[in-house]
């Protein structure tokens, strides 16, 4: 996995991710944390978008997006070709 994409929540929860999930800082995307906030459902696509076009990503790369919804959690795993 070489990246996390999640919603833009405070670092109290970022770090809770954190640690559920065994990673370091490195591995979530935190860019947009301060500069967009929480925009609901659009954090994981705008973070994704966003990390793509400021990194040179290698084919293979997987990144885990983890989505959140009224009452709802979901997760999904792409990988470029």
């Amino acid at each position: 996995m070489e990246k996390v994409f999640c919603g833009n929540y405070n670092m109290l929860i970022q770090r809770g991710l954190m640690r559920e999930l065994r990673a370091v800082r490195e591995t979530f995307y935190l860019d947009n944390l301060r500069r967009l906030g929480h925009v609901f459902s659009c954090d994981v696509l705008i973070n994704l978008t966003d990390y793509a076009a400021s990194t040179p990503v290698a084919p293979g790369a997987t990144f885990t997006c983890l989505t959140v919804g009224y009452f709802r959690w979901g997760c999904f795993v792409l990988q470029k070709c």
